[in-house]
């Protein structure tokens, strides 16, 4: 399989995922709000009452959702900073590794490694 086409599958994948993960958004947010603001369902047209209390519940929940989703990604960034910066540093040390070797190396001295 080509590069282009392996690409254009992993694109696709991305997408549905994040098609299915707004869905599930859509169905929490609407249960919620739901059993927040609908007391009695019933036919017909929903109460004022009601209509005011989901036309502030949506975006209270969707403001959450992504102040939610900010301070977890604020949290992932910590902790992954010192592991890929302990990476970085074990990658600068065998370079310089790899250097001193190579460098060895040409004088004759059979290498550091």
């Amino acid at each position: 399989m080509s590069a282009a086409r392996e690409a254009q599958r992993e694109a696709e994948r991305a997408v549905r995922a994040e098609v299915r993960r707004l869905n599930e958004l859509q169905a929490r947010m609407l249960r919620e709000c739901h059993a927040k603001c609908i007391a009695k369902p019933r036919d017909g047209d929903l109460a004022i009452a009601e209509m005011a209390c989901l036309d502030r519940c949506v975006p209270k929940y969707l403001e959450t959702h992504d102040l939610v989703g900010k301070e977890i990604d604020t949290v992932r960034r910590a902790f992954a900073g010192p592991t890929r910066q302990a990476a970085e540093k074990e990658r600068e040390r065998e370079r310089e590794h790899d250097a001193a070797g190579a460098a060895a190396a040409r004088l004759g001295g059979g290498g550091a490694r």
